[in-house]
C-alpha cells in the first residue's frame, strides 16, 4: 500500500542509491592467441601477482577450487612458490614442473582509480485536480545534487603455455566499488573461468543428468 504511492521520483533516487552500493566485476577486454591449436588445459598453476601475501593465497585458492570443480586440476602457486616476494626464473620453472602444469594462470592489479560522478539536481512536482490539488502540486520534490566517488580495480589476467612458453589469453577485468575481498575474488573467478570455457581453453562441465 506504501510502496505504491511513492512518487516515481522517489523511485528513481531508491534505486539509483541501491546501484551506487553495488560493486560489479566485469571482463571488459579480452585476447586469444589466433595460432593457438592445442586443447583444454588439464592441469592448470594459478599464481597471483601481490605483495599482500593474505590477499595472494585467497585468489590462488578460489580460483583453483573453482577450475577444480570444473574437471581442472588446478594447484594454488604459493604451494610451490616462496611465501613472500618474487621467485628467480629457475624457482618458476621448477613450480610449474613440479605441479606438472601444462598451463600457469597469473594475474595482478594494473590499476586503482578513482571516478567521480555529478548527479544534477531536480524538482519534482505530481500535478492535482482542482483547486486544492494544485495547492498541494506547489509542494515541490527536491532532490539535490549529489557528487559521488567510485573505487575502480583492474586486473589483468594472463595464461601461458607451458609447452611452448607462450601466452595464449589475456583478459582485463574491472571491479567497480570493491567490497569484501573474498566475496569480490569469488566474483573474479567466476568471470575468469567463464572466458577461459568460451574460448575453449578449459572443458566446459559436462550436463547433469536429467538436464
Amino acid at each position: 500500500m506504501f510502496a505504491a504511492r511513492l512518487h516515481p521520483l522517489l523511485w528513481i533516487a531508491i534505486a539509483t542509491l541501491i546501484a551506487s552500493c553495488a560493486s560489479t566485476t566485469t571482463l571488459v577486454n579480452q585476447w586469444r592467441a589466433s595460432d593457438y591449436r592445442g586443447g583444454p588445459f588439464g592441469n592448470i598453476l594459478v599464481i597471483g601477482i601481490s605483495d599482500q601475501e593474505g590477499t595472494r593465497r585467497t585468489f590462488e585458492d578460489v580460483l583453483s577450487d573453482k577450475l577444480r570443480e570444473r574437471g581442472v586440476a588446478a594447484v594454488p602457486g604459493h604451494r610451490q612458490l616462496p611465501s613472500t616476494g618474487k621467485a628467480d626464473e629457475q624457482t618458476l620453472l621448477e613450480a610449474v614442473r613440479d605441479s606438472a602444469a601444462d598451463g600457469v594462470l597469473m594475474t595482478r592489479v594494473v590499476g586503482v582509480d578513482t571516478e567521480t560522478r555529478y548527479t544534477p539536481g531536480y524538482i519534482g512536482m505530481w500535478p492535482g485536480p482542482g483547486f486544492y490539488g494544485y495547492y498541494a502540486s506547489a509542494w515541490a520534490y527536491y532532490e539535490p545534487p549529489r557528487l559521488e566517488q567510485y573505487k575502480i580495480v583492474t586486473l589483468e589476467s594472463n595464461l601461458w603455455d607451458m609447452q611452448t612458453k607462450s601466452l595464449v589469453w589475456s583478459g582485463t577485468a574491472r571491479i567497480f566499488q570493491p567490497g569484501e575481498v573474498h566475496k569480490e575474488i569469488v566474483e573474479l573467478a567466476r568471470v575468469i573461468i567463464a572466458a577461459l570455457e568460451q574460448n575453449g581453453l578449459i572443458e566446459s562441465p559436462a550436463p547433469k543428468r536429467g538436464s
